[in-house]
């Protein structure tokens, strides 16, 4: 093994070795260990996202900014934001109440509480923009959301619909599309 294939088998290694560890099943059974566990996917996802060069990511003088529908992630997440930064920015959490407030976010969570007609409207202005949306019921990718929590075997899993992040004008790496189940 070369030098150069070997560094590239570790990095490999080593990047699902860590999503290994975070949708390791849950001993007890805790829904708030799923949520933290949800809480480091969310953040580990932008390692392997690109964000288009006209979008507000690229712009060091503002946030990076997370919207949630609902927060099931209690201050785990919060605190993550204050601690890290994703794509070389200081992180900030919103909590959203209307569909129109995905505007100005760069990722958005949508989780299973949120009635249908919100998620379809979330999803139809989110379409065509540089927004990731992560959704956390069954069906939200065939829905539109980008990616979408799903639970297998007490283990956390994520599928990534193809079609909506291509429109999104998002570029997901190989690597994170070889872990998914892609629509």
């Amino acid at each position: 093994m070369t030098h150069r294939s070997s560094r590239y088998f570790s990095v490999a290694v080593g990047l699902l070795s860590s999503f290994l560890l975070l949708s390791a099943p849950d001993p007890l059974g805790c829904q708030e260990a799923e949520y933290d566990i949800k809480a480091e996917f969310l953040e580990r996802f932008t390692r392997f996202i690109e964000w288009p060069s006209d979008s507000s990511v690229q712009d060091q003088s503002v946030p990076f900014v997370i919207g949630l529908f609902d927060n099931p992630f209690g201050d785990y997440l919060a605190s993550m934001a204050k601690e890290r930064k994703i794509k070389g920015k200081p992180v900030e959490i919103r909590l959203l109440h209307a569909p129109d407030d995905v505007l100005g976010c760069n990722m958005v969570y949508i989780s299973a509480s949120i009635a249908d007609d919100d998620v379809a409207a979330i999803l139809k202005l989110t379409a065509d923009r540089s927004i990731l949306t992560v959704g956390d019921a069954p069906g939200m990718a065939e829905k539109g959301a980008l990616i979408n929590f799903y639970t297998t075997n007490d283990h956390v899993r994520f599928e990534i619909n193809k079609r909506a992040a291509e429109r999104s004008g998002l570029k997901f790496s190989g690597r994170l599309l070889n872990l998914a189940l892609t629509k």
